[in-house]
């Protein structure tokens, strides 16, 4: 994320568009050519992406965030999961065939 906002502000942004357009074309070319060997179909290769939007920035965050509180010394609170045995209960009543 340093680097595209780095990019955005330091490059010329007609650069940095096209090179992210040409990236993004190669991953499309390389995804048809793995959906046309399995005979599969096209449709798909719209959400292509949209990972590079949706899911670099938070992964960014949760990287900053784990290096802060690392360089301050602190720990990363865990959000528990309640174990409730749901789902033992559910495999032990479910008969068994």
């Amino acid at each position: 994320m340093l680097d595209e906002l780095a990019g955005l502000l330091l490059l010329p942004g007609l650069r940095v568009v096209a090179m992210w357009l040409g990236l993004t074309l190669v991953r499309v070319d390389t995804a048809t050519y793995g959906l046309r060997l399995d005979a599969e179909f096209l449709h798909p290769l719209w959400t292509l992406p949209l990972p590079l939007i949706g899911y670099g920035q938070p992964m960014c965050l949760v990287a900053v965030q784990s290096t802060v509180t690392g360089l301050a010394g602190r720990r990363l609170r865990w959000h528990p999961v309640t174990r409730t045995g749901a789902t033992r209960e559910a495999v032990e009543s479910h008969p068994s065939g």
